[in-house]
């Protein structure tokens, strides 16, 4: 009876620390920051591609559908918050997930946001923080580029947990074609409401 007992509570541990583990998100665990001095206003980075690019992405923004839930993370917080977007426009993931940043910057006059191009400097950068260049990448931050700790990187976690879990690249191939078609958009506003939720905590902790 004893063994059982230690059994279930060895179990329940490991269902509680993979609940923590899956809505903790992604976040930088020392202090850092980035050279905003660089930066680029959204305006400028819809510059940086074609007519078509422009055009399709400004659509995108002004069909989306935002769950609830992103909507009240992006209004929860009334200090100022920087949102630091590592993207570029010919990227087909940035297409899906910068629209979102753009619809929360809108929603709240406290949050602004500062873009970064693709070139080596700034895949170099972009590696350093989060391990990997891939793009697009959403850091929380103070307004003079100080990061808060959390952020969003390429894909969902549960969409990089199919991705890993794929048995060969044709099964990758198609779980990131089903991201870029919006099959994944709930856990995308998700992971980007949690990102925000976390944001505004670390700023009221200071």
């Amino acid at each position: 009876m004893r063994i059982f007992h230690l059994s279930l509570l060895l179990a329940i541990s490991i269902i509680l620390c993979a609940a923590v583990s899956s809505s903790a998100g992604l976040s930088i665990p020392e202090p850092a920051s980035v050279d905003i001095s660089e930066a680029m206003s959204f305006e400028k980075y819809l510059t940086t591609g074609s007519s078509g690019e422009t055009e399709k992405l400004l659509n995108r923004m002004d069909n989306l559908d935002m769950a609830e839930s992103l909507k009240s993370s992006a209004l929860e917080g009334n200090e100022r918050l920087t949102l630091v977007v590592f993207g570029w426009m010919s990227c087909p993931d940035c297409e899906v997930v910068i629209p979102y940043i753009e619809s929360v910057r809108r929603l709240n006059p406290n949050i602004s946001t500062l873009y970064f191009g693709r070139n080596d400097a700034t895949k170099a950068v972009l590696r350093n923080l989060a391990g990997a260049s891939g793009t697009p990448a959403v850091f929380a931050a103070r307004q003079d580029g100080t990061l808060l700790g959390p952020y969003y990187h390429e894909y969902p976690q549960s969409v990089r947990a199919r991705l890993n879990s794929a048995r060969d690249n044709d099964e990758k191939r198609d779980v990131i074609r089903d991201f870029r078609s919006g099959k994944y958009e709930t856990e995308l506003q998700q992971e980007l409401a949690g990102m925000l939720k976390d944001a505004w905590r670390s700023i009221a902790a200071d």
